[in-house]
């Protein structure tokens, strides 16, 4: 990321209504087999009726959803299974093909929908899924019809693209395991690098790049593209992409090219950067790419009438192609009144851009603002220029010469003004400070109790970011607490941009739940190898970090000793039998919150 000093005619705006998991814009790409949801989310987004409800067997609606989205690497049957993490709920999905189509038409397009199922009451609660268990691929509502949980695997192929409805009809919180191995044939897991299938102008003032998959909107951006050929310097603006009405990708993009390209041969490039990697829904790169075109426009043009807004001019005209008019050959301009040597004149201060010169000035009509004379400064000889760029670490600088550093160092370059004489430029760039984050590789807690995840950072104004949020109170405050209403693991992450800077750092980590801590311990065991009891087992649930197990015999003598790998006792002594007997035992274990449970008490060996 790429800072300067100062920022002088920003512009700043914000995006249309930003989609979530709970849209088909903000839908999650499968980049994994299993997908663990321990809470579902409730309501439908914040884009409403996105699907039919007149021919798909979801009567109801999208109710409490989550998207999913993937694309086929090789012809085959696609399936996959849900399993409710509390088999009373009731589950419903649809599938949808948008190979040739977007989010916006499944409401409209009834031939889109690809395979549904809405089965459910007590006989058809619990897993659901193409999972091949019957032959159809419209399942409606109820069991009592004769409708199936489960659908046939659906014929899918090479390229298509589709997305996957999971509503939570029954409307819990329990969540639910997504498994899609069914699938492994045909690879919906995308494993291959997008690859550009063409970049094209229609126009001479724009292009568009089409790509083989869906590219991350936040990983592509104009600072990818160049453009080298006569004219310019150009500047490149994205004009046209499923990005700017908030969705989190898309797979054709089109910029503008301001000014239009003028005739002749030029080539555009796209290059990957630090900033701009230029990745799929799955973080795989895309390679450079360029491609050079040849633009004839404005070999055969017309004249037109136009408006070019200001007063003190007259006779407005601009120059078109003959074959296309909205190609502009000459801007929209008029004669002045009786031109810039009648009209009163103001001198006013500008900048022409030029770092060799100063005391710029241009000379305007007073009454309305048309230049007569252009912006421009007198030479500057002998000048010092510093140049301050400060950049995050890890990332990169683009320096006057064209060439990117990672190295915070003073940078001198040489020019020769207007007048003749060198100046000197110094760019001088700076590393802002490292974003720390500080928080254990494994975080503890026991069912059902308050567990809180805090993170030590160095980060000024620091902007958090947890991943998945689905389980945590909140997904962007310092401290968001933890579901702990079932036991297991999930790995986490937090992301903390320093808002002050606009450098970031992420962090992974995991969270265990366990049961409350205690430990179980039997008052007597049978080793006659029957199978049945035949070992002194200790058994103890929560998050233990140390164990030991000692036996002593009736006279004091110790005849066994164990730990987390051995928490048993088999009855014997340096591999003889023992007797049958009471015998003493010693327990001394330690848990990840410190706490500390000693016991002691009497086994009885019977044979």
């Amino acid at each position: 990321m790429l800072w300067f000093i100062s920022c002088i005619g920003c512009v700043y705006s914000t995006n249309a209504q930003v989609p979530t998991i709970q849209d088909c814009l903000g839908a999650l790409p499968v980049c994994q087999n299993v997908y663990s949801e321990s809470r579902s989310p409730s309501g439908e987004g914040n884009y409403t009726n996105e699907i039919f409800t007149g021919t798909s067997c979801l009567n109801d609606g999208e109710t409490n959803s989550i998207w999913y989205t993937f694309t086929v690497n090789k012809t085959g049957n696609f399936g996959f299974l849900i399993t409710p993490n509390d088999l009373d709920d009731d589950y419903d999905w649809a599938l949808y093909n948008i190979t040739n189509a977007s989010c916006s038409d499944i409401i409209s397009d009834q031939s889109i929908m690809v395979s549904c199922n809405a089965a459910g009451d007590s006989a058809c609660h619990g897993p659901t899924g193409a999972t091949g268990g019957s032959n159809s691929n419209f399942q409606g509502y109820g069991c009592n019809r004769g409708n199936s949980p489960e659908n046939a695997l659906v014929p899918v192929e090479m390229g298509n693209t589709y997305v996957l409805l999971i509503n939570n009809w029954t409307g819990s919180v329990n969540g639910y395991m997504l498994d899609f191995s069914l699938s492994d044939d045909i690879g919906i897991i995308d494993m291959l690098d997008p690859t550009v299938n063409s970049m094209t102008t229609q126009q001479n003032n724009q292009f568009t790049i089409q790509f083989s998959e869906n590219i991350q909107c936040e990983s592509i951006a104009p600072e990818n593209f160049d453009i080298i050929g006569e004219g310019g310097p150009y500047e490149i603006q994205l004009i046209e992409s499923p990005c700017l009405v908030g969705a989190r990708y898309g797979q054709q993009f089109t910029f503008s090219i301001s000014p239009p390209l003028i005739n002749g041969e030029h080539t555009i490039q796209m290059n990957p950067n630090n900033n701009f990697p230029v990745v799929d829904v799955c973080d795989n790169p895309s390679m450079p790419e360029e491609v050079t075109v040849t633009i004839n426009f404005c070999e055969n043009t017309t004249e037109l009438a136009c408006n070019d807004g200001l007063a003190c001019t007259q006779n407005d005209s601009m120059v078109v192609d003959r074959n296309d008019n909205s190609v502009v050959c000459t801007p929209c301009a008029g004669k002045p009144n009786g031109g810039c040597g009648v009209g009163a004149t103001t001198e006013q201060a500008c900048d022409d851009n030029d770092n060799s010169t100063e005391n710029d000035i241009e000379i305007v009509l007073t009454c309305d603002g048309t230049v007569c004379e252009p912006c421009e400064g007198t030479p500057i000889c002998n000048d010092l220029i510093e140049q301050f760029i400060f950049i995050c670490p890890g990332d990169s600088a683009r320096l006057l010469d064209g060439s990117f550093t990672t190295i915070p160092e003073n940078y001198s370059f040489t020019f020769t003004n207007q007048a003749g004489c060198d100046s000197v430029i110094v760019e001088q760039v700076s590393f802002l400070p490292a974003i720390n984050i500080s928080i254990a590789d494994t975080v503890y807690g026991t069912i059902d109790e308050i567990l809180t995840l805090e993170t030590v950072t160095n980060a000024n104004l620091p902007v958090y970011e947890w991943s998945p949020a689905n389980s945590l109170s909140c997904f962007n405050c310092p401290a968001p607490m933890v579901n702990t209403q079932q036991t297991g693991i999930q790995l986490y992450s937090v992301n903390i941009t320093d808002d002050e800077t606009g450098c970031s750092n992420m962090r992974s980590f995991i969270v265990k739940i366990s049961l409350p801590n205690a430990v179980f311990i039997p008052n007597a065991f049978s080793p006659n190898q029957d199978g049945q009891n035949d070992e002194f087992v200790i058994r103890f649930q929560g998050n233990l970090q140390q164990f030991d197990l000692f036996i002593y015999n009736s006279w004091g003598q110790q005849i066994y000793q164990g730990n987390l790998n051995s928490a048993f006792w088999d009855g014997t002594y340096q591999n003889e039998k023992l007797p049958i007997g009471v015998y003493v035992y010693f327990i001394r274990s330690r848990y990840i919150n410190g706490e500390q449970v000693f016991k002691k008490g009497n086994i009885t060996l019977i044979r």
